[in-house]
């Protein structure tokens, strides 16, 4: 955790542990304008306030091919 100009940043990798998702999810947060961040140096800090609020988006946890199986008209077959 870093402290610039009395507000708490945290590093991109802080984030994504803190959040429990991908440094890549992180920067296509950032992206994406759902997480402010500020470059200095090589380093990009967010600040931990929004990063406290930032809840992540995604797939919601399921991987692919753990569903019900489907046949080719789309319709789920028998197991």
């Amino acid at each position: 955790m870093e402290t610039l100009e009395g507000i708490e940043y945290l590093t991109v990798q802080e984030v994504a542990i803190r959040k429990g998702v991908t440094t890549q999810g992180v920067y296509g947060a950032i992206r994406a304008g759902r997480l402010p961040a500020r470059k200095i140096a090589k380093a990009v800090l967010l600040p931990i306030t929004e990063v406290d609020t930032w809840v992540p988006t995604g797939h919601g946890g399921k991987r692919a091919g753990t569903g019900p199986k489907k046949n080719r008209d789309g319709e789920a077959t028998a197991s």
